[in-house]
């Protein structure tokens, strides 16, 4: 099925546009604080969060309609703005077209859901705004084009993906989700047309973290960001620590709008996917280091070896045919495994 893509509505926004405001509406002196100030900061399009999809139950799940009457109350007095919202049923649908919501987003977790998907798709069926999807929190690029081709067939053609990254179990350590950056090679490699939003905030996960990736992303050609900016940022209800304050952030969109680029530099982005992986390979070899922690209590409460030559023979014996069936240095990469079982007897002895 060929992708049917309208990417005309970006023309009503400046490329790099900006869509900020607070994770979710909470309560009112601050969400209207925060969107007066963002405004005097040139930024017209609010992103605000009225249902609110929570990991855990008995959390805030969002303000509801309450959320939708005050943004009507904000568009009245300032004509020339854009709200966006997440949706994900009928009724929050049916809401956002009676409160008149100018751009819907589709978030994460639905995305990895099609029955949710063919829904959506059908309430929205022939609708004008602009549907944005954010890929799913784990890295199946096929998973998301499906979800566009099954708003397609409902003569849904205003979208855009929102890049929010993908889930990183060590996000204690590092980013809340890996950038995962070589989704941008492989969305414009199935449809060039499609627009791209980088979602720093979510990637983040802390503040400290959010220039870096808003850094790291100008090797690339966004069309637009959007970032989570609230005006007591402690006070939050949700994603408090990676919210920013409205000054905060104008430093970084001057900053993205001085060293924006519409030119990709290939060598950079090869080496800014490369420098991910090896993340990914630092972050494998503490998990790796964790477990051998646990194994070595268990041998020291069984009185069992340390070293048993037989499995490490044995194991050396696998990756080899692994590393000779794709095609990799078999003798190189077996040293890197020789130093890792050094490393792994190290912990052991030390327990």
């Amino acid at each position: 099925m060929q992708l049917n893509i309208n990417n005309k509505w970006t023309k009503i926004f400046k490329k790099p546009f900006f869509i900020c405001g607070p994770c979710s509406i909470e309560k009112k002196k601050y969400f209207f604080k925060t969107i007066k100030e963002l405004y005097k900061k040139n930024i017209r399009i609010f992103r605000a969060g009225i249902w609110k999809p929570r990991t855990n139950p008995n959390l805030f799940e969002g303000i509801k309609e309450k959320g939708l009457k005050w943004i009507k109350i904000i568009k009245k007095k300032y004509k020339d703005i854009y709200f966006a919202t997440e949706i994900a049923t009928k009724k929050h649908i049916k809401l956002c077209i009676k409160y008149k919501i100018d751009i819907l987003w589709i978030g994460a977790r639905t995305t990895t859901n099609p029955f949710l998907i063919k829904k959506i798709s059908k309430y929205l069926k022939n609708t004008k705004k602009i549907i944005l999807i954010k890929n799913p929190m784990h890295n199946e690029i096929d998973l998301l084009f499906g979800s566009i081709k099954r708003l397609n067939i409902n003569n849904i053609k205003n979208i855009g993906i929102i890049q929010r990254g993908c889930y990183n179990i060590n996000n204690n350590l590092y980013y809340r989700n890996f950038p995962e950056w070589d989704y941008f090679n492989k969305i414009k490699k199935k449809n060039s047309k499609i627009p791209i939003i980088l979602d720093p905030s979510h990637i983040a996960g802390k503040k400290k973290y959010i220039y870096k990736i808003i850094k790291k992303s100008l090797i690339l050609s966004y069309d637009g960001y959007i970032i989570e900016t609230h005006i007591s940022p402690s006070k939050a209800l949700t994603d408090k620590y990676q919210q920013i304050k409205p000054n905060l952030l104008l430093k970084y969109i001057n900053f993205i709008k001085k060293k924006y680029n519409n030119n990709i530099n290939k060598l950079k982005y090869n080496r800014l996917k490369i420098e991910e992986i090896d993340k990914k390979i630092i972050l494998n070899i503490y998990n790796r280091n964790y477990i051998i922690k646990k194994i070595g209590k268990i041998k020291k409460n069984k009185n069992i070896p340390i070293y048993q030559k037989k499995i490490f023979n044995n194991l050396l014996l696998n990756y080899k045919k692994f590393l000779k069936k794709i095609k990799l240095p078999i003798n190189k990469i077996l040293k890197i495994f020789k130093i890792l079982h050094k490393i792994s007897i190290n912990i052991q002895n030390s327990i």
